[in-house]
């Protein structure tokens, strides 16, 4: 970033530099080039003498110089007839780009007053060195050496030539000669744009086009004039502002981090993809073949990785962008995503070209790609994984069709694969055949799908009742069952939604917040969900207030053991309960399902509004645990 403002700067002196003597410096010009306290020094036998303090001042001597040049332009055209104004400069720097050297020279007519080597003509010579500060802003200008018409002039000298040349054009407005042009007072803004106007016509054509190139050199210490040399090798990857190839860098380094910013992270959202790959666009494997080709492929292709994630609950994540080749926009993305149970980790190199000033990928090559299972034990083969996931995609026309296909595929992928071994002993792993496989990874979307939605749906089924076993059984935290059989399962977890809507509804509970799973696959072939449920508890018999209310935090852990031969859930678990963060006792939580179970077998008007009645128990031994202000006891 600092060194495009440098840039920036150096682009305003190219303009500035040439006509020093003939456009002033204004208020609105100045600004792009020097900070508001720069500084003008003379460097004498290695100390520094101020000069002026401001870039106001800067601005005033420029005045100075633009009027008096004009004067002179004028007087010398009424007894020598025209005489050119010119100034040539460089711009030297060094890879530090701390500061700049300008060596320059400059022809001027004769002021009123003065003498000079040539007839009309002044000559004059030297080396400035502008520091440059961290927003790429001249902080002073050193002149570091000065000459007139060949003469050296030490720092005193240069001081009082200034000041003699201030105290000249202060009296050239009394001056019949002048008088024309000074009737509104030398200083006016009117009259600094007619001098400038007047002394540019003085100028050469060729003299107008000219701008000071900009040379790299090792050292701008070892400068000590007018720079005749060869340019020095560039020790740096990136080209010197100001430069011939900076232009272009520019440009390019504003595409990669226009992509890097707004455009990969897209890629993994379930929208139209087209716009940010071009018309052949490439997908090429670790092993250099090309896996897709063409702008619609490769936007179902990305679409359909987004749309079978979504429906796990899974992210992608960048980790890490790096800049490959500058020249030809080349960067190396370095990514993690999760396809539930899945995780993949990456690296790809983008190559990009620009259309209508955004980046678009012309190619997409795959460096290096991990998959495994969400507990590490499953270690999959990457580029396998990308070859199935690429004849998926040329086999669909939509993105709405890729995704089952990614979806069927990630599930059959944890058990076509050896397990990678971790210890000197075998882990035992359940083997669960291929046909079931999809549906273990179906019920852990499901999952992911409908958890979210507890509170605000209609329906009464538990979540994925559709994967439960006709002889499911649900045990206890001491392994006792409570439960036995789908019907009393759905009938019994379906009622307990219900009455817990019906609390909301009421206010006797305040939801903060949807259900919050997570969902993993266990080395044994278990389905494991972490659920968090988010309230808030009005004060006992009072309206509900926010400020009077107390947090309550539920976090419940299961294991849904999978029938092997089915697929299908033949057992859940229950592992673990917190209540704003402290484990509650087992016993507790069987007991209160326990009187559910019960009371489903009483008529249903009683046993409704029983169950309700349970469930506000239920919320009393909840507050148990929580202090008015919502703290743990």
């Amino acid at each position: 970033d600092r060194l495009s403002r440098i840039a920036t700067t150096i682009e305003a002196l190219q303009e500035q530099l040439p006509v020093t003597l003939t456009k002033p410096l204004t208020s609105v010009s100045a600004p792009s080039i020097f900070d508001a306290k720069c500084r003008l020094t003379i460097l004498v036998d290695d100390e520094k003498i101020e000069l002026l303090k401001t870039r106001e001042e800067l601005i005033a001597l420029s005045d100075v110089l633009v009027v008096g040049t004009a004067a002179a332009q004028q007087a010398n055209s009424v007894f020598l007839g025209s005489t050119p104004t010119r100034t040539d400069s460089q711009i030297l720097l060094d890879s530090s780009c701390k500061s700049l050297l300008i060596p320059w020279k400059a022809k001027s007519p004769v002021f009123p007053g003065m003498g000079s080597s040539d007839a009309g003509i002044n000559k004059f010579e030297g080396l400035s060195e502008f520091v440059v500060n961290e927003e790429g802003k001249i902080q002073e200008h050193i002149l570091r050496k000065v000459s007139w018409n060949g003469q050296a002039l030490k720092g005193p000298a240069i001081g009082r030539t200034l000041k003699a040349l201030q105290s000249t054009m202060s009296n050239i407005q009394n001056s019949p000669l002048f008088r024309g042009l000074n009737t509104n007072g030398w200083m006016g803004e009117g009259f600094l744009e007619q001098v400038a106007s007047a002394a540019s016509s003085g100028r050469s054509a060729d003299s107008m086009l000219e701008k000071p190139e900009v040379r790299f050199v090792k050292s701008v210490a070892n400068v000590t004039g007018w720079w005749n040399g060869t340019e020095d090798e560039q020790m740096t990857t990136i080209p010197m502002p100001g430069t011939s190839d900076w232009l272009k860098y520019s440009s390019n380094r504003e595409a990669i981090i226009d992509f890097c910013n707004n455009v990969v992270t897209q890629l993994s959202t379930t929208r139209d993809l087209t716009a940010y790959f071009s018309n052949n666009a490439t997908l090429v494997g670790v092993k250099g073949n090309i896996l897709l080709s063409g702008q619609e492929k490769l936007s179902n292709f990305f679409q359909g990785l987004a749309l079978a994630r979504r429906s796990t609950g899974g992210e992608w994540v960048l980790k890490k962008a790096t800049v490959v080749d500058w020249t030809r926009r080349k960067v190396e993305i370095e990514y993690e995503a999760s396809n539930n149970p899945l995780i993949s980790a990456g690296k790809d190199i983008y190559t990009l070209s620009v259309t209508n000033a955004s980046p678009v990928i012309e190619c997409i090559e795959q460096v290096e790609l991990k998959v495994r299972s969400s507990d590490g034990y499953v270690s999959i083969d990457g580029p396998w994984v990308m070859n199935n996931l690429a004849n998926a995609a040329r086999q669909a026309n939509t993105p709405s069709a890729i995704a089952p296909s990614f979806q069927n595929l990630f599930s059959d992928l944890l058990f076509q694969q050896q397990p990678k071994q971790t210890s000197s002993l075998p882990r035992k792993k359940t083997q669960i055949p291929q046909a079931s496989a999809a549906n273990v990874f179906y019920l852990m979307s499901e999952f992911h799908e409908c958890i979210p939605k507890l509170w605000n749906s209609t329906s009464t089924q538990p979540p994925a009742a559709a994967f439960l076993s006709e002889t499911v059984t649900l045990k206890g935290y001491l392994g006792e069952t409570l439960l036995r059989g789908s019907g009393a399962y759905k009938q019994v977890i379906g009622s307990l939604i219900l009455t817990t809507r019906q609390a909301i509804a009421q206010k006797r509970l305040v939801l903060d917040g949807n259900p919050i799973p997570k969902v993993e696959l266990t080395p044994k072939g278990n389905v494991r969900v972490y659920l968090v449920l988010k309230f808030r508890l009005p004060p006992p018999g009072s309206v509900f207030s926010d400020a009077a209310a107390v947090p309550l935090t539920l976090e419940l852990v299961s294991d849904y053991v999978i029938d092997p031969e089915l697929g299908l859930v033949k057992e859940q678990r229950l592992i673990e309960s917190r209540v704003n963060g402290q484990l509650t006792p087992g016993d507790v939580l069987s007991r209160n399902l326990q009187r559910l179970l019960k009371l489903e077998q009483d008529t249903p008007q009683r046993g409704t509004e029983d169950m309700l009645q349970t469930v506000t128990d239920a919320i009393s031994w909840f507050r148990s645990f929580s202090s008015p202000n919502g703290s743990k006891r």
